[in-house]
């Protein structure tokens, strides 16, 4: 089987950004289904912390990108206004908060 016979499953649209808390619920509050997926990096899951005594700090970019990634909608059926859509609002989460 050669690549041209895989075709990609998209399952997430995670972005980094700063604020992701206060974003996503912008967006939620706008009607954008936003949301935080694995907000815990494995490293400090409770049985990596108790197998290891990991306490956090340890993989310091993981941590940072636990907190700073959201992902946003996607699905095969998004239309171009949809897309449109969620980008002009996060662009408006940043305008209004700086």
């Amino acid at each position: 089987m050669g690549d041209k016979d895989i075709t990609p499953v998209f399952h997430l649209y995670a972005v980094r950004c700063t604020k992701r808390d206060e974003l996503a619920e912008y967006l939620n509050k706008n009607g954008i289904e936003a949301g935080v997926h694995y907000p815990v990096p494995i490293h400090l899951q409770p049985i990596y912390k108790q197998l290891y005594g990991f306490r956090g700090g340890e993989y310091p970019i993981s941590e940072t990108l636990a907190n700073e990634m959201i992902s946003l909608p996607m699905f095969p059926e998004m239309s171009e206004d949809e897309v449109r859509q969620v980008s002009e609002e996060v662009g408006k989460f940043y305008s209004r908060s700086k």
